[in-house]
């Protein structure tokens, strides 16, 4: 999470895919890995992470995910959100 904050979108999805070679279906991961890609304009495999993430069961949306990054600050909510809107997460 530091990483992407960081706009370090490389080093983020660095991370998460190591994460997600251990574990496949490591949600954070998974999330990370949706708005490095999103941010890095790799749409097509930002949706694909988005499905996969579907598909283990994390149906967030837009609202969810506020919640979950409450304690963030807001700049970094906000950043976090626009990289999933271009992922194409749901409101």
């Amino acid at each position: 999470m530091a990483n992407f904050f960081l706009h370090r979108f490389e080093i983020a999805l660095s991370w998460a895919t190591k994460a997600l070679a251990r574990q496949r279906n490591f949600g954070t991961a998974i999330s990370i890995a949706i708005v490095s890609y999103a941010m890095l304009g790799r749409i097509a495999d930002a949706q694909m992470m988005v499905a996969r993430w579907r598909e283990i069961g994390f149906v967030m949306t837009i609202s969810e995910i506020r919640k979950w990054l409450g304690d963030y600050r807001q700049e970094d909510v906000e950043f976090y959100i626009e990289a999933c809107r271009i992922a194409g997460v749901r409101e």
